[in-house]
């Protein structure tokens, strides 16, 4: 069956290739949006502003001459209200077909940053201007950092969904700190300023597929939920239902590319993992991550938790770690706040929350979290030790609590 997949940034293309080295026979095309092919749209911001030469990081020679990719223009493609795709004069009948989906709000005066041409026109548009208002979610923290670092004044209308309040203050806290202004709504009267959006809005409209709306909702394995062909979906428009039932929105381009994986994974029949919420955004020196459940997502889904935060000190003195568990010991999310230098740890933790893993294990597994330089400031071992100690004591402490007295009268 041929594949078609329906964008050029770094997850679509990601998709094809990994795609290629499970299926070496079927077609392969690949529709892209962009002169360039394999951008990462992390880096459209600081191609931006002249920090990044290039955005691309998977080139359309690999995918064209390695993978045998074929690559045309959104230009030639066209989706027939039967669903039958045509790509120039070629009809495809039944294809499997892959959506990178991004969301935009597409309103006047506002630039969508979705491809490198897109970076290109703001480059120009801040050679006019004297200020950059940044909407979005947390993904937005990169064009933020971009920004902060070429000496732009940075106004910023966002969404910290997917942190707990405590957490979203220590963000808020920073971008404070950097003089970075922030506001409820986007300022429309703003005539000097130029105005980004960065992973808000609504989701490309394919009404054929039953695609469109703000989010389009997929299973692990990227397949969109409710529909009977092979149509597959990834990108910050995606919200991922989980296998407990819970679902979360797609927020950064890492969590993009793990469901890229899945989506090559399933498409060959092999069982996929779960995939968990996975944000992270790096403003300046510090890296904010988000993975799994919130303490906030676990009291609206009636899980019993538990829940702890540790700040480290010493070497670790700018790390906080904030985890969240179930009532039987398993790990359900964790929140992290930590100098780049730490920042390593976020795919282990990212590892023993996608897996929900026991905190008996992983308290162990990150203690010491490095043997050659033991530290009493580490944060993450303790974390999940003191969680380990909720959970465990509070079966014994109600047991204690309603046995009867031993005392005489």
């Amino acid at each position: 069956m041929v594949l078609i997949a329906v964008g050029g940034d770094l997850g679509a293309c990601y998709a094809v290739h990994e795609y290629r080295k499970l299926v070496r026979r079927e077609e392969i095309v690949l529709v892209t949006d962009s002169t360039r092919v394999g951008y990462a749209r992390t880096l459209l911001p600081y191609y931006a502003v002249g920090l990044a030469k290039s955005p691309v990081l998977i080139g359309k020679e690999m995918l064209s001459i390695v993978d045998l990719v074929k690559v045309v223009p959104a230009s030639s493609f066209e989706l027939a209200v039967d669903g039958e795709v045509k790509i120039g004069r070629k009809g495809y009948a039944s294809p499997r077909m892959l959506f990178s989906l991004w969301p935009a709000l597409r309103e006047r005066d506002v630039i969508d940053l979705l491809t490198p041409e897109d970076s290109e026109l703001l480059r120009e548009e801040m050679e006019k201007r004297r200020r950059v208002v940044v909407t979005g979610g947390c993904a937005a923290l990169s064009v933020v950092d971009a920004m902060l670092r070429v000496g732009v004044e940075v106004q910023l209308a966002w969404s910290c969904d997917g942190f707990d309040d405590d957490i979203a203050s220590l963000i808020a806290e920073d971008l404070r700190r950097q003089n970075v202004k922030m506001m409820a709504e986007i300022p429309r009267s703003e005539r000097d300023a130029v105005i980004v959006n960065y992973g808000w809005g609504s989701a490309p409209n394919f009404p054929q597929l039953g695609l469109g709306g703000a989010r389009v909702r997929v299973t692990c394995d990227c397949r969109v939920a409710g529909h009977a062909r092979d149509v597959y979906a990834i990108g910050l428009a995606t919200e991922v239902a989980e296998p407990e039932g819970s679902t979360h929105g797609v927020g950064s381009e890492e969590e993009v590319l793990l469901q890229a994986l899945n989506f090559a994974s399933a498409a060959v029949g092999v069982r996929v993992p779960a995939i968990r919420r996975y944000m992270a955004a790096r403003l300046g020196e510090k890296v904010y991550a988000s993975l799994g459940l919130t303490q906030r997502e676990a009291e609206r889904l009636g899980i019993e938790y538990s829940a702890t935060r540790v700040r480290g000190w010493g070497t670790y003195k700018d790390v906080v770690v904030k985890a969240v568990a179930s009532r039987e010991g398993v790990l359900l999310g964790a929140q992290v706040a930590a100098s780049v230098e730490h920042s390593a740890i976020i795919g282990l933790l990212y590892f023993a929350v996608a897996t929900r893993a026991h905190l008996g294990e992983i308290s162990r597994v990150l203690s010491p979290l490095n043997p050659l330089e033991l530290s009493l400031g580490d944060p993450f071992g303790k974390a999940f030790k003191a969680l380990f100690r909720k959970v465990t004591l509070r079966p014994e402490a109600k047991r204690a609590q309603h046995a009867p007295s031993l005392l005489n009268d």
